[in-house]
């Protein structure tokens, strides 16, 4: 077969023609496609990059953001703990001031009972001497002693001072003035008879009217009104003499 250089030249120029039109039509298109491709995963590969620096980025506030949270925790669980501290010695504080105010006020009030006990003792006491004085006094009474306590009594009434013998005869000065003589016992002229003489020579022998009254509360003795004077002169004042030197002497005490 015999080389035709006029068809090896046309298929020659048929390749390049060929290759012209591939090159126009299929190899720029393809390149074209393949950079956009290439340009739009650089775009989401530089996007996502982007993405994954702001989301480290917000990683990182928010691990900030969350060891700032803990620690604020951790300053308000301190503040709450010294608050609670606080607030549970002061609670302490008032309920010992409290109980130191009960105890206080327990102490005074068993003081007090034991002195209200000691009181009604010592009044039981006095009662119970009381009485046994009075049952002793009744055993050594008798219309004796009671001559002896009217006789004491009239030379007492002869020593009164000037001023109360004045006093007394001013109040009994009009005749009928009444003055009353109490007796354990019943009075016997004698006695009676003595009484009116001491009483007419202080007040200057008015006529006085003399009323004799028996009480055997006196146990022994006599008590006589006349006027603004009162004497008692009898073993019942005595006695309660007694009992209110023992009580006033316990009040002492106490």
């Amino acid at each position: 077969m015999e080389l035709n250089w006029t068809t090896f030249a046309l298929e020659i120029l048929n390749f390049l023609v060929l290759l012209w039109l591939l090159k126009r039509f299929l190899y720029k298109p393809v390149m074209g496609a393949v950079e956009k491709r290439r340009a739009a995963i650089e775009q989401d590969l530089a996007s996502a990059n982007e993405q994954k620096q702001q989301a480290e980025a917000l990683l990182q506030q928010q691990q900030r953001q969350l060891a700032e949270r803990e620690h604020e925790q951790q300053q308000a669980k301190l503040l709450l703990q010294k608050s609670i501290d606080s607030e549970r010695k002061l609670r302490l504080a008032a309920l010992d001031k409290e109980l130191d105010g009960e105890r206080e006020r327990r102490k005074i009030a068993d003081q007090h009972q034991r002195a209200e006990a000691l009181k009604r003792l010592e009044q039981q006491a006095i009662e119970v001497s009381a009485k046994f004085c009075a049952r002793l006094l009744s055993r050594f009474s008798g219309a004796e002693l009671e001559s002896l306590i009217i006789q004491v009594t009239c030379e007492e009434l002869n020593r009164l001072p000037s001023e109360r013998k004045d006093e007394l005869k001013a109040s009994l000065a009009h005749p009928g003035d009444s003055v009353a003589i109490r007796s354990a016992y019943p009075m016997c002229d004698p006695q009676r008879q003595r009484l009116a003489q001491t009483l007419s020579d202080i007040t200057g022998n008015v006529d006085l009217q003399l009323q004799y009254i028996e009480d055997a509360a006196l146990i022994s003795g006599v008590h006589i009104l006349a006027g603004p004077l009162f004497i008692q002169a009898s073993l019942a004042n005595e006695l309660h003499f007694f009992t209110e030197v023992l009580v006033n002497d316990g009040g002492a005490c106490q």
